[in-house]
């Protein structure tokens, strides 16, 4: 059981299934990631580490402030109606001492959008997409700068990196008409990354002893540039609090509180409404790992939507579905 909470957190460089991996932007058009912690107690440790994970969110809610709406826009824009997205996020770390870590995070997006447009009062045409691609590439550097998770206050470690535009940045057209750049496989921009976690492991009573429960807050904080037609999602924060009970000396029972700002887009040469971008949200996220000794893991994460504030209407999911399997080699 001591091993467990210790593969989990002794130098602080596992993997990550980044927010920004299914490219997480609240405008009109905008499509969410999951928003798990940066150092997630589910994740293995080794000197090479390899991850892939499978998130689902189907947006199908249109949100307005703080409550559920059924509002449609007025003539010459658009209501957004769904944003189904289905990604594969690829991630592989090294760690170059053991205080020093880089990680490369791709996603595989399979995305379905649909939104309404209404020419005139009452006159309605609906546009639909349904693409797939690679999406925004990341490159994230994990320096542990002080202490030690096992004692004083924990471990602190600071994060920074570099989002990349590898996605494709346009969709087939249907009548002149696309998704607004947030909405397609990438933005288009090169975003900055910074970020810290602080992290304990504490003895708790366990079945058979004792056991050692990682407990870990951190935030990430991205600074987006701009991208497509002049396009500029707004900056965001993430801050993140996740603890892992050993259950068994297999497996343990995870918790995730994850909330996330996100401020107004400047839209560019769209014809997006600015005013309609940016949003404040809450999530909590249960879930479970188990791991072998072979360095062979795997988790599961159901993330639940409990506060959202949205400046106007925009889509968002109830719930995300998040799911992965880890390889850590010495």
């Amino acid at each position: 059981m001591r091993r467990s909470a210790g593969v989990a957190l002794a130098p602080l460089i596992a993997l990550a299934l980044l927010p920004l991996a299914a490219q997480p932007a609240r405008a009109n058009c905008g499509s969410e990631g999951c928003p798990l912690a940066v150092f997630g107690p589910e994740r293995l440790h080794g000197r090479w580490t390899l991850d892939v994970g499978f998130q689902s969110i189907e947006q199908d809610q249109l949100w307005d402030g703080s409550a559920a709406s059924d509002e449609t826009e007025g003539v010459g824009h658009v209501t957004e109606r769904l944003m189904d997205t289905e990604s594969w996020v690829g991630n592989a770390g090294f760690a170059v001492t053991p205080r020093i870590q880089v990680q490369a995070v791709i996603p595989y997006l399979k995305r379905h959008h649909v939104h309404d447009l209404e020419h005139h009062p009452g006159t309605f045409t609906t546009y639909e997409w349904q693409f797939q691609g690679l999406g925004d590439a990341s490159v994230l550097g994990n320096w542990r700068a002080a202490g030690d998770p096992t004692t004083g206050i924990g471990s602190l470690t600071v994060q920074a990196g570099i989002k990349l535009p590898t996605g494709a940045t346009h969709v087939e057209e249907i009548d002149g008409e696309e998704p607004e750049p947030p909405a397609r496989l990438g933005t288009g921009s090169t975003d900055g990354l910074l970020g810290a976690t602080l992290a304990h492991a504490f003895s708790v009573p366990v079945p058979g002893g004792r056991g050692t429960m990682p407990i870990a807050v951190g935030f990430l904080g991205r600074a987006n540039g701009t991208g497509t037609d002049g396009y500029r999602v707004g900056n965001e924060v993430q801050g993140n609090l996740t603890a892992a009970y050993p259950l068994m000396p297999w497996g343990s029972v995870l918790i995730q509180v994850n909330g996330v700002i996100h401020d107004r887009d400047e839209v560019g040469d769209t014809d997006a409404e600015p005013h309609e971008t940016g949003s404040e949200t809450l999530y909590v996220t249960p879930g479970a790992s188990v791991h072998r000794p072979s360095g062979m893991g795997a988790y599961a994460y159901w993330q639940i939507r409990t506060y959202a504030h949205t400046n106007g209407p925009q889509l968002v999911a109830p719930s995300h579905f998040i799911f992965g399997l880890s390889y850590a080699l010495h």
